[in-house]
């Protein structure tokens, strides 16, 4: 049973002027530090002076002081003793500490915790070790080598104080302050917190990120702090105003020259009013005209030439760095029906990959015929395809299989439930030996609600992966591969991702759809979803070709990718392991092709799609990254977009994938440079 007892023997000898002679921490004054120094006697708490029966010690790097001088003297708290177990008990406020004679383990609040040195009995004093204790009730302590010295003193709360450099901004303007904060201690601070408007879901270590486009208006700006002691400062609070941020004007947008001739590269200036601080970050560019076969037409992106005659109306629009959008400024010209040079010929002859062909003469890239000399090889991964159903009902099993070696992921799904789900890509070690996988691509996209750019841009990032990461499985081990982001995948929202890795043995590889807080692993109850009977799913081996084209330059002609049947293109055929139907893939979605050229006459290759919508990219022949279109979407069969330039003698690759979300078949449209000006 611990008793508590007082007793202690202490000589008052007025203020200690032994404190005069050192150089003491501005936090530890003669008012409210203890101060001893090692083996003598004497102590100095809060300007009283004690003299102690037993002297601090140092045993092994350990200072050590007497319990009760230590606990009910210096650090203010109750302290018992049971001399039946030989254990002390000191308590203030929420904190307990227990120590045992001669033991290395003390106990804080009932957690465990080492010490360098246990507690001693020295001439009938339990001594006990100093800084353990003093920082466990969140005392400071410092030690002075020079004079053999320690300091202690009770730390107090620090102070927040901060002021803005000006109360008023415009929003997106960074809100500048001055800190001055500060301990009494004369520590550094440990930690703040800022607040908006005592709220506590707005709530940062950084001030800017919690203002980076706030609506007009009056706010609270909270701030507290934290010591090196873990005490927390009260609140300190001023209010911001912040002005409406207007957006920008684009003036006097002009065009030179003001009437070019067809093919005639034209240039542009304007200028514009805005916030002086504030940068205009993106420009967006429209014209419309009528062709001359009646057509209402229209292009996007900045326009280097145009290659019909008549009027065309430009319109420009600039966004600033709060996400402002500026009204159009439109300016008109006319192109006269004198022609400088044909639009093949312009754009060929300085190419941009993924620069719209608009085709003012409306030629069918189909009735180009096929190219027949190439030698075509099936390679690549197997293919674990997932788009069917491609609107999800509900949590359920969307595709799975066992594969090993070379493996490729690739799902698409649009959420039809009203519930937000989670996607995953699960794989499972079933046997009973380790699996090594590495992964080598990814690309993932969404959710979001505009699928074709959602395709666009998980083919672009597949493309520019490049991983070398290696995963262990054990036997029964799960790994996620992929799950979609933590705030849910809500409804009419899609999903899209390209996943390349390799096993060197058979794994479960499952497509998940997940209630959105259910763990990953607990999914053996799920129901499988059966196939919409429109999209496609399946395991289709060999997934990629790689193709040799020869192009002798003597006529224009086609290469087709995405058809069944057309020149070395054929459909994926494989299998729906759920229920052991043949599956075609139709488009080849998933697949790589790598198509390599050799032409014996400089080139042009046009891309054109032959859907009724489409967003893509490809690696181009100068193994740079293109979107195809390089702004905007295709919409019809009749334009075309800049792909590359073959050169004589010299070999050149396109690496391209069909992207989820547009319709697959498409035309490369061989075009040799003699043909340019047709």
């Amino acid at each position: 049973m611990f008793r508590k007892k007082n007793y202690l023997m202490t000589f008052l000898l007025g203020t200690a002027l032994i404190l005069t002679f050192v150089s003491l921490p501005a936090q530890a004054s003669t008012s409210q530090a203890s101060y001893f120094t090692i083996d003598s006697p004497r102590a100095t708490i809060s300007g009283t002076e004690y003299l102690l029966e037993v002297p601090p010690r140092v045993y092994r790097g350990t200072t050590m002081l007497p319990l009760r001088f230590t606990g009910e003297t210096i650090l203010q708290c109750d302290v018992y003793w049971n001399p039946t177990t030989r254990t002390a008990l000191l308590e203030k406020g929420t904190t307990k500490i227990e120590l045992a004679l001669n033991s290395h383990q003390a106990r804080v609040n009932g957690q465990v915790v080492n010490l360098n040195f246990p507690p001693q009995l020295e001439k009938g004093r339990i001594l006990v070790p100093l800084r353990f204790l003093a920082e466990s009730f969140l005392w400071e302590v410092e030690y002075l080598p020079t004079e053999r010295a320690v300091i202690l003193w009770e730390p107090v709360e620090p102070t927040a104080l901060f002021r803005f450099s000006t109360p008023q901004i415009i929003a997106g303007q960074e809100v500048e302050f001055i800190d001055e904060s500060f301990d009494s201690a004369g520590r550094p601070l440990a930690d703040r917190i800022w607040e908006i408007n005592y709220n506590e879901s707005l709530r940062s270590r950084d001030l800017n990120s919690l203002l980076l486009k706030p609506p007009a208006g009056t706010y609270v700006v909270r701030l507290k702090v934290k010591s090196k002691a873990g005490l927390w400062s009260e609140w300190f609070e001023q209010h911001l105003i912040v002005e409406p941020n207007r957006a920008p004007v684009v003036r006097d947008l002009q065009i030179l020259p003001e009437r070019p001739s067809m093919g005639e590269s034209i240039s542009f200036s304007y200028s514009y009013d805005n916030e002086e601080w504030e940068p205009v970050v993106e420009e967006r560019w429209s014209y419309r005209w009528w062709s001359q076969d009646g057509e209402n037409r229209s292009g996007v992106g900045r326009p280097r030439a145009f290659f019909e005659p008549g009027q065309y109306q430009i319109n420009l629009s600039i966004r600033d760095a709060y996400g402002n959008w500026s009204d159009p400024k439109t300016v008109a010209i006319d192109v006269l029906h004198r022609e400088k040079q044909s639009e093949l010929s312009y754009k060929f002859s300085d190419p941009q990959p993924g620069e719209i062909v608009h085709n003012p003469d409306r030629v069918n890239y189909n009735d180009y015929p096929l190219n027949q000399s190439y030698r075509m090889t099936k390679t690549g991964p197997t293919l674990l395809f997932s788009n069917s159903p491609e609107t999800v009902p509900g949590p359920g099993i969307l595709y799975q299989d066992e594969v090993s070696g070379p493996i490729r992921v690739v799902y698409h799904h649009r959420n039809g439930s009203s519930t937000p789900l989670r996607l995953a890509v699960m794989v499972e070690n079933t046997g009973e030996n380790v699996i090594n996988l590495l992964r080598t691509k990814s690309a993932s996209g969404g959710p979001v609600e505009d699928v074709m750019h959602l395709g666009q841009l998980v083919a672009f990032n597949y493309y520019h992966s490049a991983e070398n990461t290696t995963v262990m499985l054990q036997p029964g081990e799960k790994y996620t591969l992929y799950q979609s982001p933590g705030h849910g995948w809500k409804y009419n929202q899609s999903l899209t991702g390209m996943f390349d890795f390799q096993a060197d043995g058979p794994v479960k590889v499952s497509i998940l759809a997940l209630p959105l807080g259910d763990s990953v692993s607990s999914h053996e109850e799920l129901p499988i979803w059966p196939r919409d009977g429109r999209h496609a799913r399946g395991t289709f081996p060999q997934a990629d070709q790689e193709v040799q084209i020869l192009i002798r330059g003597d006529k224009k002609e086609k290469i087709v990718l995405g058809k069944d049947g057309e020149g070395f293109e054929s459909w994926l055929k494989g299998y729906d392991v759920l229920t052991g139907d043949e599956i075609i893939n139709k488009g080849n979605y998933g697949a790589v092709y790598h198509l390599h050229f050799t032409s014996e006459k400089k080139t042009g290759i046009l891309f054109n799609p032959r859907g009724i919508s489409f967003k893509g990219a490809l690696q181009g022949s100068d193994g740079g990254l293109y979107n195809i279109p390089a702004t905007g979407s295709f919409s019809g069969l009749r334009e075309a977009a800049v792909a590359g330039i073959l050169h004589p003698g010299q070999d050149a690759s396109l690496v391209y994938t069909p992207p989820n979300g547009s319709d697959a078949p498409v035309i490369l449209a061989i075009i040799p440079e003699s043909f340019w000006d047709e």
